[in-house]
């Protein structure tokens, strides 16, 4: 990956639930193999521990289409755009855990929170991360 890679975080919130967070999923674009990242995890619960997911694909749909399956349509989405800078060359050595850890206020670069789900806005979102980019 380039030195300074825009990740996306979508956070699923549950409006009956105050500010708990169902399922987070960073996406971000792999320029040297033309393909989207997807790296997520529901948040556990007292009776189970989710474990995280791993996915790639090669076309926007394709993501809209898997995010569109796993996220309720009632409930809220928290967007949240990162300039993250040192992430491993390789995507594959990219991991949920090491997104949660990078994703800080000083490299957020914007967040909107509590948005209804549109399939509209989230293909908007998602290809600015195919369309703004370092050449390296």
């Amino acid at each position: 990956m380039p030195s300074d890679c825009l990740v996306l975080k979508i956070e699923e919130v549950d409006p009956s639930v105050t500010e708990v967070i169902d399922n987070a999923v960073f996406i971000l674009y792999d320029q040297n193999e033309g393909r989207y990242i997807l790296r997520g995890k529901r948040n556990d619960t007292p009776d189970i521990k989710f474990e995280t997911y791993n996915f790639s694909c090669d076309s926007t749909i394709d993501i809209i289409d898997y995010l569109s399956f796993i996220i309720d349509n009632n409930n809220l989405l928290n967007y949240r755009l990162y300039n993250m800078t040192d992430l491993p060359f390789s995507s594959d050595s990219i991991y949920f855990n090491n997104l949660v850890e990078y994703a800080t206020g000083s490299n957020e670069l914007v967040a909107y929170d509590s948005e209804r789900f549109s399939k509209r806005m989230l293909k908007t979102r998602i290809q600015i991360l195919k369309n703004v980019y370092n050449t390296y």
